[in-house]
This record gives structure tokens, C-alpha cells and sequence, in this order.
């Protein structure tokens, strides 16, 4: 490991920075795994939620004295960290939900040349598709101390949480930094089996003795219910409105696990919504702004019931929720253990309640089925997204989000089998800039395109399509342009070779091994429910935490 020698004290930095928590002092493993990191240890540190876990970052980033890079699934998660931090008096980066291109130009110009903020807040979607980002990282890359994975149980494949754009860190991490001159890496989550652990730490260079597992994962003040004698969905439903009459001064959160239909999110909250409730409901398609704000009402308890996906909850710091209902089984023991833990974070007594019917649990297996792509989906991919691509020509799709989700894993897949490569990230079209005085090296560019395609403009010029964006890039960075329209993102990429049958065989033999093994996962908590197992004792032997 590498021993960081200008490190700060760690207690000075928490009289500075936190004095409300400098008098009670560090707990669990908040000060072996800061040590760790100030050591340049890469580190996968496993704590309950609601344990503590971004303070360990906070302070061994304020320690390093460099920029520390929090990587993070939520815009509304990473809103509450950066205020906190703010009202802390430390100098953040974050972009909000919402923001426009020209607006997160003008931001990141601000930070490429001037004082590095010691906090900047990114999501993984937008490390893939922001050139820009990338760009002014790289020129700041040797004031970037600690590199953070927040949630970073959405690396696993083979995990009921994953993300494909977590999948990409590594490349971006490569890019910006070279394969051997990473920063510091700290992975951070509740809980992870073995495979989860496997597959992280491999990821992201990380050593056995680098994984740091808490003694008190196990929270004691959740009483945990499993209620399964429904007779059908609506005597389920009469029971769930039973429950939240009962716990109605409560912050509750309701996870349904699914968006559209009779069951969805929005759905359910307009329903109970329309018996009284003080309700609202939360899934990935809501705006970021509607996130926000959703997140902010539960917080304040203008909202008492919050309808939900998974993405819900995680990672937030809102102490004082009481009860989380799962209305649909989880997908497995890890995942009922992890959204459990999102209430009582306080200490006080705290309530989960599992309802269920038969039914639902061919619902969950059918879900775990179709969330990879089959054999056909591969091939579709494929073909769609390089209708016009030739072998050694450059290609381009648009912004990552516009991807479904099994489009994405296939993405993945091409990417490890060699089939593509991305040359560049960034713009398509540089007419969006505009020089601030005459500028021969723009003009140039300008007049083998008049529509400005960076593409075009490579083909009739010596020059790839990446210097092409890093020249304009640096020409904006150094006020030589300006933007007047917000350019478009996309992404450029190669075709190296085709879909041969060998290839997507040995695809689908992968996704067909892990879908086995989430089903398998899921069969344990089917058996935990069904058989009248002790749901304690269950999360205990599955996740090896000792009671």
C-alpha cells in the first residue's frame, strides 16, 4: 500500500468539520477503514445502514487534502450529502437534476481551472456520456485523492440491484487515471454474499484484507412480520390499509417494486391517496426534480407514505422512518435485509411487515427471468444499434438513458467480448461553440462541415474524432469559445467484428448462469416465508452475520 504522507489528523478534522460528532467519537469500523484509506489501501467496506458509512469518506477525504470523487445511484441522495457538506463549510461540486448542457459547461469550466472543490458528486449515467466531465477530470486527475462507489452492491451482476452504467466505472476510472495510476478506491455498501464480494473487489483492485465487514451488521430494533394467509390481492390490499391506519403518524415506505399497472407505484399512491393518506410515490420515472422534491416532503413528514421502487431509500439519511412494508416479496434474503434496514435508523423501535400471496412469487420469478436479455434481444441489439456500421468505422449512439435496460447489459457484453470499443465520448456537433475572437483552428473545422459533425470533420481531416473533441474542449476550457446552444451527447464507437453464434452462445451460457443464481437466491427466501422460518435467524445464516 502506499502511505500518504501528507494526510491531515483525523481528530482535526473532525473538531473542524464535525464537531457535532467529534465528542462522541468514531464508531465501528469509521476509523480502521479511514486509516486504511490515508494508507492508500483500496478498501470494500460493509456496515449497517444508517452505520455511518459516508463519514468515512468525508473525513479521509478532508484528510488526503485532495479531491475525493463520490460516484452515487441517486440525484436526490447525493442533493442531501452535498448540502450537509455545504452547511459544513466544505467546497462541493454536484449537479443537479435538471441542469442543463450549457449551465454544466459553465460549472465544470469553473472547476477546470480553478480551486478543485474538495467533494464532487456524480452519478454513473452521466460518467458515461459526459465528455466534458471527463475532460476537465482528466486535466485535474493528479488532485484527485479518493475515489468513492456509493451502493456499490450495483456493481454485481449477480445481485438483485444491479446497474449496468456501475459496470463502466473501471474503463471511465482507466481513461481518466491509466489502468495503474488509480486514486485510492473505497466501495461502500450494506451487505453483499460472497459472489457480490468476488465480483467488486475484483473490479476494482481491491485485496482480501482490504474487505472490512462490521461486527453489528445485524439491527435489533426492527420487528420483522411475514404475513402470507391472503386470500387474493385485494384482501392483501385491505390488510396493507389496515397496517397504515395503524402506523398513520409513521413515516412508512411501501415497496411495491414495480412502476406501471394495478400495483405500480403510482397506481397504489393515487388510491390511497384517495382513502386519506398522506402519500406520494417514487420510481425511476419521475424527473430528478420530482425525486428531489419527493425525497424532501418525506423528510419534513408533509409525507407519511411513500409508494416506491428499490431505488428508494438507499443511501438517504432520514433517521426517523418507522415502518417499510414490502407489498411484493423482495427478490432475495439480501435485498429484505437491505430495504428493511432503511427504518429505525434512529435506534427506536421499528417495523417490517412481508405480505404476499402465491401468485406473487411467480411474479418475482418471472421478473428475475426477463431482466437479462435473451438470445433474441442480444442479436436485435446488436443489429439496431449498428444498422450502419461497417467493420473499422466509427458509429454513434445517443445519450445512455435513452437505452433500455437489457440494451444496456447487451452494450456491456459487446464491450467484454471485443466486438466494440468507444473511440470518444462527448459532442456530435461543435456547432453549438462559437469563437470569442478569430479562431483559425475552429474556422477550419467549420469548413470541411458546415452542419460542424465531428464526425465528417474527422473523415476529412487527419485528425480522430477524440482530438477533435479534446481540441474543442480545450479551446472552450481556455475561454477561446463560448457556447450559445447546449451541444448533444453521444457516444462514438468501432465495430471491431460481428455477433458470431460462438460468441452470443457463450453470452447467453452467462446470463442463463446468473439468472440461475438469482433464482436460487430468490428460492431461499421462498422457503424462509413459506416454512415459518424465523426471518432473523434466515438473514443471520444466509448473510453469516452472527446474532
Amino acid at each position: 500500500m502506499k502511505t500518504r504522507t501528507s494526510a491531515s489528523g483525523i481528530d482535526d478534522i473532525l473538531k473542524r468539520y464535525f464537531s457535532d460528532i467529534a465528542g462522541c467519537g468514531l464508531r465501528d469500523l469509521q476509523e480502521a477503514a479511514i486509516r486504511r484509506l490515508l494508507e492508500g489501501g483500496n478498501t470494500l467496506c460493509l456496515m449497517p445502514t444508517g452505520g455511518g458509512k459516508s463519514l468515512i469518506y468525508q473525513v479521509a477525504g478532508l484528510c488526503i487534502g485532495k479531491t475525493t470523487l463520490v460516484i452515487s445511484p441517486l440525484i436526490a441522495l447525493m442533493s442531501q450529502q452535498n448540502e450537509r457538506l455545504i452547511d459544513r463549510g466544505v467546497k462541493t461540486l454536484y449537479f443537479p437534476g435538471g441542469i442543463g448542457g450549457k449551465e454544466l459547461y459553465a460549472m465544470l469550466k469553473k472547476h477546470g481551472e480553478g480551486d478543485p472543490p474538495d467533494f464532487i458528486f456524480i452519478s454513473p449515467e452521466r460518467l458515461e456520456f459526459e465528455g466534458y466531465f471527463e475532460f476537465i477530470l482528466n486535466r485535474m486527475r493528479n488532485r484527485i485523492g479518493l475515489v468513492v462507489v456509493d451502493e456499490a452492491h450495483c456493481i454485481s451482476q449477480w445481485g438483485h440491484t444491479f446497474r449496468p452504467s456501475y459496470k463502466m466505472i473501471p474503463r471511465f476510472l482507466d481513461d481518466v487515471f491509466t489502468q495503474e495510476s488509480w486514486p485510492t478506491v473505497l466501495c461502500l455498501t450494506a451487505t453483499l454474499n460472497k459472489k457480490d464480494q468476488g465480483e467488486i473487489s475484483a473490479d476494482f483492485h481491491i485485496p482480501a484484507d482490504g474487505i472490512m465487514k462490521s461486527p453489528f451488521l445485524l439491527r435489533d430494533n426492527i420487528a420483522i412480520t411475514v404475513a402470507r394467509d391472503f386470500k387474493n390481492e385485494e384482501d392483501k390490499k385491505s390488510y396493507l390499509e389496515t397496517l397504515l391506519s395503524k402506523h398513520k403518524a409513521d413515516k412508512t415506505i411501501v415497496y411495491v417494486h414495480r412502476k406501471k399497472g394495478q400495483y405500480g407505484t403510482e397506481s397504489m399512491a393515487e388510491e390511497f391517496y384517495n382513502k386519506g393518506f398522506k402519500c406520494l410515490y417514487f420510481d425511476a420515472d419521475l424527473s430528478e426534480n420530482q425525486k428531489v422534491e419527493a425525497l424532501e416532503r418525506f423528510e419534513r413528514g408533509d409525507v407519511k407514505v411513500m409508494f416506491a421502487t428499490g431505488a428508494f431509500g438507499m443511501g438517504i439519511d432520514i433517521d426517523d422512518i418507522r415502518v417499510v412494508i414490502h407489498y411484493l416479496l423482495p427478490e432475495s434474503i439480501e435485498q429484505f435485509y437491505q430495504e428493511i434496514g432503511r427504518s429505525g435508523r434512529d435506534g427506536k423501535p421499528s417495523y417490517s411487515y412481508l405480505l404476499f400471496t402465491e401468485t406473487n412469487i411467480k411474479v418475482r420469478r418471472d421478473l428475475i427471468r426477463t431482466s437479462m436479455p435473451t438470445t433474441q434481444e442480444l442479436a436485435e441489439t446488436f443489429t439496431k444499434r449498428f444498422i450502419h456500421a461497417r467493420e473499422s468505422k466509427i458509429d454513434t449512439i445517443n445519450a445512455w438513458e435513452d437505452l433500455a435496460d437489457n440494451e444496456k447489459i447487451s452494450f456491456l457484453y459487446f464491450r467484454k467480448y471485443g466486438l466494440i470499443d468507444v473511440v470518444a465520448k462527448g459532442i456530435r456537433s461543435i456547432k453549438g461553440f462559437k469563437p470569442v475572437k478569430p479562431l483559425k483552428e475552429f474556422d477550419a473545422f467549420m469548413k470541411t462541415s458546415k452542419i460542424g459533425s465531428v464526425l465528417n470533420i474527422a473523415s476529412r481531416t487527419r485528425i480522430d474524432v477524440k482530438g477533435i473533441i479534446n481540441k474543442i474542449y480545450e479551446l472552450f476550457t481556455m475561454g477561446d469559445l463560448k457556447l450559445e446552444k447546449a451541444p448533444s451527447k453521444c457516444v462514438f464507437l468501432i465495430k471491431n467484428k460481428e455477433l458470431s453464434d460462438e460468441i452470443q452462445q457463450e453470452i447467453i451460457r452467462d446470463i442463463d448462469e446468473k439468472v440461475a443464481y438469482r433464482l436460487q437466491g430468490f428460492e431461499k427466501l421462498v422457503v424462509m416465508v413459506l416454512g415459518g422460518e424465523d426471518p432473523t435467524d434466515a438473514i443471520c445464516t444466509h448473510l453469516g452475520i452472527e446474532k
